[in-house]
């Protein structure tokens, strides 16, 4: 079973980072029981700190991700308004997320 590297390089910043806090904060639940009921208060609440810190900032860069990737399609919509043709053809460039140009 191989990993494909092409899906690991497409993936943003943010989202492996995300998927890493995610990750951390899940391994660090086990021990979070454990020293719940072994009667050890002050390391559990600190591994229940760093479990829920963790989980949170996974969840907040997943929320940032996603709207990073939305397309404002307002350029495009105004290019397409201006045409006087209805059968026009646009060559639209997208760089991460933004429109670059439009081109008829």
């Amino acid at each position: 079973m191989g990993v494909n590297l092409n899906l690991l390089e497409s993936i943003c910043l943010k989202t492996k980072i995300a998927t890493a806090c995610f990750i951390l904060g899940k391994m660090t639940f086990m021990p979070s029981v454990y020293f719940l009921f072994s009667g050890q208060k002050e390391r559990a609440l600190t591994t229940i700190y760093i479990y829920a810190s963790l989980i949170a900032v996974s969840l907040i860069l997943s929320v940032i991700a996603v709207n990073s990737k939305k397309i404002d399609t307002a350029m495009l919509n105004k290019k397409i308004k201006l045409s006087q043709e209805s059968e026009n053809v646009f060559t639209v460039v997208v760089k991460d997320g933004k429109i670059v140009s439009i081109t008829e």
